[in-house]
């Protein structure tokens, strides 16, 4: 099953949904806000960005009017997925839902066009749906090891110590009286 858009019941994988991400030590309201943020390296133009009195919105328009840092091509891809990482490594109740789509394929689903990080009209990348599936996954193993470790930290039951044998026998022992029997 598919799941083919962020909104409804399945709202909280969009990037527009209020959870707060901390990136390189500055707190956004929103991943849309960090993301639209880090499209300049100026620091007194990424703090901007923080207001959480901001749209979403509201963030894009001006994300769309910056002047594109030089690396932006090469960065974006790596940006997006340690915004949706923090995203759902910091909220718990978020990482759970996230969790809880199973192997469900993530699409992000849209009606404006964006065939990078979504799907619009049967075409896209779907960027964004692969990030969420990478941090699901990465989150599924993280569950999975943290439940192996606590397992190995159960202890079995004692078992009662073996009983001693007061005399073992070499072959030898065993052996020779039978041979200077035979003789």
């Amino acid at each position: 099953m598919a799941i083919e858009e962020f909104s409804g019941e399945y709202e909280f994988l969009s990037n527009f949904y209020k959870a707060s991400v901390k990136i390189h030590g500055i707190t956004f309201p929103t991943n849309e806000h960090a993301f639209q943020a880090f499209k300049s390296d100026r620091i007194d133009v990424i703090r901007q960005f923080c207001d959480s009195a901001m749209s979403c919105g509201r963030a894009r328009k001006l994300g769309r009017q910056l002047n594109l840092r030089k690396d932006w091509e090469d960065i974006k891809v790596g940006l997006m997925y340690a915004i949706v990482r923090d995203k759902f490594t910091r909220h718990e109740d978020l990482k759970l839902k996230l969790l809880e789509t199973a192997d469900n394929e993530l699409i992000e689903g849209n009606t404006w066009g964006d065939t990078c990080w979504g799907i619009y009209e049967g075409i896209g990348l779907n960027l964004l749906g692969k990030i969420l599936m990478l941090v699901r996954s990465e989150l599924s193993l993280i569950k999975y090891d943290a439940a192996r470790k606590a397992a190995d930290k159960v202890t079995a039951p004692k078992a009662e110590p073996e009983p001693k044998i007061e005399k073992t026998y070499a072959a030898k022992e065993f052996i020779l009286p039978l041979m200077e029997e035979s003789e």
